[in-house]
């Protein structure tokens, strides 16, 4: 079998180690992208200029550009929308430009260098707010705005909610509402999970970073140190340094940049697991107190905070969230010069943090930390909050946006995500299960990021380049139902990549650490679909790939490297299956493939009892599932059996499901009263249909009867 796989996939070299150096130089080249999320931008003749060296400029700001001209200085302002800019003008070049640039957003803070008389620059302190100052003292002028740019990186290290996030990025992609996007399967199953090699990603890193840095000799040193002296053990310390480390992994969440963040993969995941032990101890040492609340200041657009009012109670940080449990220190990032009415406004975050609450992974770092004497509570990227309040304080002169840690499902068990082993199978098949999760939530993934995350992860496992060219055409294919065009054509389209995706597949089919069974199944099932509900109902073909996906599922059942939820999948797929092929053949429950449908429901049920917890709501909905099964049928007693096991754990729930419990209850009701005559067992479930709709009918509307829900009631 090794021969087969020698064939069917490349050889790494140093040659190939750099290309893949050479491909990722272009894609952060200085020259075209900024990786930083500032700017110095310095507006001058060249006299001016003169006055202080770019070198001088870099280490206080790396991304330094220098304009003599005032109009291709504001076009270039207006284009970089999405950096923050520190302007700087000189030579008297303030009065021709100042009120054309001073309200574009991105400008920050403005520094004017001019000769000319006092009075003139108190003019301009006073008309225009983002003037910091304006002195004839270069030097000062450049120790004020080193000053700022230290503030300014100590608040943007963990900004919540940025002019970024709400005015660069797509509705679906800004930091409040839905969190359930492709970018949070991305960065949960993908960026997280991914089995970095992470020599050679350290390595890619440096080389990266030493080529973007030429020039800037402070932060070259700190990149040799990095490569010398990393740590998976240090690596939120790391974070906390004033560095390039924590500037540009925070730039690559605000800004979705995939190759930026892929680059710094095996970095961040060594943030997640260091976090995610840190968490445990942390909630282990609270285990008398419930709840805590922590802080946050910082500054933000007026725009931004009414946005959060009147927008969604949901905020999800999608980078990483410092805050303190010392409400004074939060203070600190606040600017005491601010006006109720000025543009950019001081807020303060308060968060109510319930232990008990399950989340992303959260922690005190005080002692990992750089500068352990701070008090810093670090919350993980993809941190869901519930908003509660946002008011402003007159007496503390800022907006007071208050938040509570909200339930979060998604949170990854078990810290799977991070599963870290030396056997190559493992990597392996952990490389697959994260890049299929691809294939979730391809209505919202636009084609160009899901073509840049197939190249970059080609780049990091070059050998296994073959299969996942499989797996990219299968994305392809499912993401063309989600485009615009005739069904015919889509549908063509579609078919073109799966039959692509499958003629790869069945080249690794004794490769059983991939357990392709699994893909090919998928995308017969899909095709299938297609055939079934898309094209006018060809149940025909839909049959021929129905029983495709039926024999290479069952042949995935029983691989020895089958994973838990691919087996859940498969149970899940099965039942559609049985379904389909039922409604196609019309057939009775006298049939063969209704036995076997009772069969693949039974089994689940048993699958999902040993692998999940006893009060599971997907346990819940497969015993409802079999007992609507045996109900068809008429066995009663069987459908009553699981029917109160679902019933059970419904109502074990937090917070209630109330409408399937009233549509459950009313189904046990309605066996106990209609077909088993046993009214005094009805009796208890009729109290529970009268309790629920006594209370609930307000919150819920109007509920069906027993008898017009048995009506409705299909397998």
């Amino acid at each position: 079998m090794m021969e087969q796989l020698v064939a069917c996939t490349t050889v790494i070299t140093s040659s190939t180690l750099n290309e893949d150096v050479q491909r990722m130089e272009k894609k952060i080249d200085r020259n075209f992208v900024n990786l930083e999320s500032h700017q110095l931008v310095w507006l001058a003749s060249q006299h001016g200029h003169n006055s202080v060296s770019v070198e001088t400029l870099r280490q206080i700001i790396d991304y330094t550009k220098l304009f003599e001209d005032a109009d291709a200085c504001e076009e270039y302002m207006k284009t970089s929308s999405e950096i923050t800019t520190f302007l700087m003008i000189s030579d008297g070049m303030n009065h021709e430009i100042l009120s054309r640039i001073h309200n574009i957003k991105q400008v920050f803070r403005v520094y004017i260098h001019d000769t000319s008389s006092e009075e003139n620059n108190n003019e301009c302190l006073a008309k225009y707010p983002k003037v910091k100052l304006a002195s004839k003292d270069v030097q000062l002028l450049l120790v004020t705005l080193t000053e700022d740019v230290k503030t300014f990186l100590k608040q943007n290290k963990s900004i919540l909610i940025s002019n970024n996030n709400l005015n660069s990025l797509p509705e679906q992609q800004v930091t409040h509402g839905d969190s359930l996007s492709w970018w949070s399967v991305f960065l949960d199953f993908l960026l997280y999970y991914l089995p970095y090699p992470k020599k050679d990603c350290l390595k890619k890193l440096v080389t990266a970073m030493k080529k973007y840095y030429t020039g800037n000799s402070a932060e070259l040193r700190n990149v040799e140190e990095f490569e010398n002296n990393y740590r998976m053990e240090d690596a939120i310390k790391w974070y906390t340094r004033e560095m390039f480390v924590y500037r540009l992994v925070n730039k690559g969440f605000r800004q979705r940049n995939i190759t930026l963040l892929i680059l710094f993969g095996f970095y961040i995941q060594d943030i997640f697991s260091q976090l995610n032990d840190e968490h445990q101890k942390f909630k282990s040492t609270h285990l008398s107190s419930d709840l805590i609340k922590v802080y946050r200041g910082q500054s933000m657009w007026n725009e931004e905070i009414q946005d959060i009012k009147y927008g969604y109670n949901k905020i999800v940080n999608w980078c990483f969230f410092s805050t303190t449990r010392d409400r004074p220190l939060a203070f600190v990032y606040l600017n005491d010069f601010v006006k109720s009415e000025d543009p950019i406004q001081n807020v303060l975050f308060e968060i109510e943090i319930d232990y008990r609450t399950m989340s992303y992974p959260y922690a005190d770092i005080a002692h990992l930390s750089y500068f352990p004497v701070e008090s810093e509570i670090l919350f993980m990227t993809g941190t869901a909050f519930h908003l509660i309040d946002t008011v402003y304080s007159e007496a503390e002169h800022l907006w007071l946006i208050k938040l509570k840690l909200e339930e979060d499902r998604r949170k990854t068990k078990e810290n799977n995500s991070l599963s870290s082993t030396n056997s190559d199978t493992s990597k392996r098949s952990h490389l697959k299960t994260a890049v299929r999760t691809l294939l979730q939530r391809l209505d919202s993934i636009p084609t160009g990021d899901m073509n840049i995350i197939f190249d970059e992860i080609v780049a990091l496992f070059p050998t296994e380049q073959n299969w996942l060219t499989a797996v990219r055409f299968h994305c392809l294919a499912n993401h063309e139902q989600y485009r615009y065009g005739s069904i015919l054509s889509t549908f063509k389209s579609r078919a073109t990549n799966y039959y692509k995706a499958l003629e790869i597949w069945r080249t690794y089919v004794n490769d059983i650490e991939l357990n392709c069974h699994l893909d090919i199944a998928d995308i017969h099932f899909e095709m299938a679909e297609c055939h079934a509900h898309i094209l006018v109902e060809e149940y025909k073909l839909a049959e021929i790939h129905y029983d495709l996906a039926l024999e290479n599922y069952i042949l995935a059942q029983q691989s020895i490297s089958i994973e838990n939820n691919d087996k859940t999948c498969i149970y899940e797929k099965l039942d559609d299956i049985y379904q389909m092929k039922m409604k196609i053949a019309n057939v009775n429950s006298n049939s063969d493939i209704f036995e076997m449908a009772l069969k693949n429901r039974k089994d689940y049920v048993t699958h999902l009892i040993e692998s999940n917890q006893p009060n599971d709501v997907t346990l819940a909905s497969s015993y409802k599932n079999l007992a609507e099964m045996y109900k068809s049928v008429e066995k009663y007693d069987e459908a009553l059996i699981n029917y109160e096991k679902a019933l059970g754990i419904y109502r074990s729930q937090t917070p209630s499901d109330y409408y399937t419990i009233l549509c459950l209850a009313k189904e046990i009701a309605d066996i106990y009263t209609r077909y088993k005559r046993d009214n005094s067992s009805a009796w208890q479930y009729q109290e529970i249909v009268r309790d629920i709709e006594s209370k609930e009918t307000s919150k819920l509307g109007h509920f069906m009867t027993a008898a017009k829900l048995h009506k409705t009631t299909t397998v």
